[in-house]
């Protein structure tokens, strides 16, 4: 009896293995089922929040599926300057630029990971090179399109670009922006009489003017500087200068053609430099120098305080000074 009852719990185990192995084979047959169903893939766009940090803004893009994945797989996407170009023409995108392609970094391929219906990613874009458009008063936009899904799922055709739009002034803080300036003058007219607004020396004044960067100093770089003597026939005919100032010409005053400034800081030197020969050869006279900020190799330049307008006394200076 006892035989007969160790044989009947011994054939209960094995068709219970059975049954668990059965399962099993069920579960696995399901799963590799689903494995085969693939998935349509588009681009929705702008995700969340825009985050900023001291050197990059990230812009999160997500893409959807018409299903959740079956298995993971990676889309490949990229930049299409195109759709951009032909939204803007058809005013589709009112107010907005072209963010260039090689100002944007984008991943070559997004991994979706399995049972999800969506996949962000992150588009970096350098604060310089947003801080470019600043002052342009306008948007900046890119376009991503999907260029391959693996593991058998397809593009949605009707929905395989997406453009996102950013704001610049939205993006970074006034106080944060970082530009370029004459500190001295800039934006306006300075002028050089009397004493005022010059280091005098033996044989010539130097006028500081001095260039200034708003913002979080950090990397070092250099700003280039020329004299704009077109501008100033402009200025007579308004009024901004008196019609009887003249014009410097070269060798009568020393200017450098580009300032460099240091790392961590927010300021450099910029002086023009006028000899007491040149001041007394057009004493009876007011001279006139408009000096602008022409470039810079990292930050953009203030689109009105770049400039400063020099009105110079040479008679008070000389008087002041006892040239002779």
């Amino acid at each position: 009896m006892k035989k007969l009852n160790n044989s009947i719990y011994t054939c209960f185990l094995l068709a219970l293995v059975v049954l668990a192995q059965s399962c099993k084979r069920d579960k696995l047959e399901d799963f590799g089922a689903k494995e085969g169903i693939p998935a349509s893939v588009s681009v929705k766009g702008l995700s969340g929040e825009i985050k900023k940090d001291a050197e990059n803004v990230r812009i999160p893009v997500e893409i959807q599926l018409s299903s959740s994945a079956s298995q993971a797989f990676d889309a490949h996407v990229a930049l299409d300057d195109n759709a951009v170009t032909t939204a803007i023409a058809g005013n589709l995108l009112p107010n907005t630029l072209l963010m260039p392609g090689g100002l944007i970094v984008v991943p070559q391929a997004v991994t979706v990971p399995f049972g999800t219906k969506s996949a962000v990613f992150e588009v970096v874009i350098s604060v310089t090179a947003l801080e470019k458009f600043y002052f342009s008063g306008k948007k900046v936009a890119f376009a991503l399109k999907l260029t391959d899904v693996a593991k058998g799922n397809t593009i949605d055709e009707k929905k395989h670009t997406g453009i996102i739009s950013v704001d610049p002034m939205e993006v970074i803080a006034a106080s944060a922006m970082h530009a370029v300036s004459i500190a001295n003058g800039g934006g306006g007219t300075l002028d050089v009489s009397g004493t005022s607004n010059y280091v005098p020396s033996v044989a010539s004044i130097g006028i500081p003017l001095g260039v200034s960067l708003s913002g979080a100093a950090s990397r070092s770089f250099t700003v280039d500087v020329a004299v704009n003597s077109d501008t100033v026939a402009v200025l007579k005919t308004n009024g901004v200068l008196p019609a009887d100032a003249v014009i410097m010409q070269r060798g009568e005053f020393e200017l450098p053609v580009q300032v460099a400034v240091d790392q961590s800081s927010n300021t450099a030197k910029l002086e023009v430099t006028v000899s007491s020969e040149t001041l007394l050869k057009y004493r009876n006279n007011k001279i006139a120098l408009v000096v602008q900020l022409t470039g810079s190799s990292r930050h953009v330049v203030h689109p009105v305080k770049r400039t400063a307008i020099l009105l110079i006394d040479p008679a008070s200076i000389i008087i002041a000074n006892n040239y002779k």
